[in-house]
């Protein structure tokens, strides 16, 4: 049977759970903070949202769907209680999200072949905090039925 003597093991101990700094570690409040960056917190924000998107109108959710499309919007058209349902987005991809200049209009491309491009275009607005998809029409009926998108398009290259 194999035995250390404990001051060995001690010893050992000490060095492996001992850190080795060559300066002295900073305390939480000598760190200076990371500056914010509200225009990139609002990027974030968007590519959620924009996922979100992307993703209940691709599984067909009625009740994601619900959740990323704007309150206001859902209230104005007595859509709070209806399973809402969109025309289907046919692609598992997504490859970009752009936002224009005016910060709540978002291009995204959902889809790439050889000689055309998918892409979705659609607005968002933000309440209390929160972003939300603003569909640009009303729903053509009470079914719940809405088109959420300006522009659902393949273009091809050319």
């Amino acid at each position: 049977m194999w035995t250390t003597p404990v001051s060995s093991l001690l010893l050992l101990t000490s060095l492996l759970v001992q850190p080795k700094f060559s300066e002295p570690v900073q305390s939480a409040s000598e760190v200076a903070p990371a500056a914010y960056d509200a225009d990139e917190a609002y990027h974030m924000r968007v590519q959620v949202i924009a996922k979100k998107f992307w993703l209940a109108c691709r599984q067909q959710n009625g009740r994601r769907l619900s959740a990323v499309i704007d309150p206001e919007y859902l209230t104005k058209h007595e859509l709070m209680e209806a399973t809402l349902s969109s025309p289907p987005i046919e692609t598992s991809n997504l490859y970009a999200m752009e936002l224009a200049g005016d910060k709540n209009t978002i291009l995204c491309q959902i889809d790439q072949k050889d000689d055309s491009v998918t892409v979705l275009v659609f607005r968002v607005v933000d309440r209390n905090g929160s972003l939300f998809v603003v569909p640009p029409q009303p729903p053509k009926d009470s079914d719940g039925k809405i088109v959420p998108w300006l522009l659902y398009t393949s273009l091809a290259a050319k």
